[in-house]
């Protein structure tokens, strides 16, 4: 009799020990799915801001370009109207007086650092 009551606990330790590793089991399996949601969330959220900063230095390079192009415009149209001054300055027909020639050089000089 003491061998079935000792078999019977036993197994109902046996049963037991199964039923609180399969709990054990369920737990972990569970914490393994939110981790790897988690995982995922994040590695999502690494793509996105990789990509964000692509993109950001993609414009910044693009306005980069731009600004140097335009602001080389600006300047060229700032000084055409100074080099036709000079052109001008030099296509006199020299007999006016050399005080009014340099007159028209310093305002011309003028012009450009105000440009500059």
């Amino acid at each position: 009799m003491a061998t079935k009551k000792s078999a019977k606990t036993k197994s109902n330790t046996t049963r037991d020990s199964v039923k609180s590793l399969r709990e054990k089991i369920e737990v972990i399996q569970s914490e393994l799915v939110e981790q790897s949601a988690e995982l995922e969330r994040k590695s999502d959220k690494n793509v996105r801001l990789l990509a964000e900063f692509d993109n950001y230095k993609r414009r910044t390079q693009e306005e980069r370009t731009k600004l140097f192009k335009y602001a080389g415009e600006e300047l060229a149209k700032a000084i055409l109207p100074i080099l036709d001054d000079l052109h001008r300055t030099l296509e006199s027909d020299g007999k006016g007086k050399a005080r009014s020639i340099l007159e028209g050089i310093e305002l011309i000089v003028a012009k450009l650092d105000k440009t500059l």
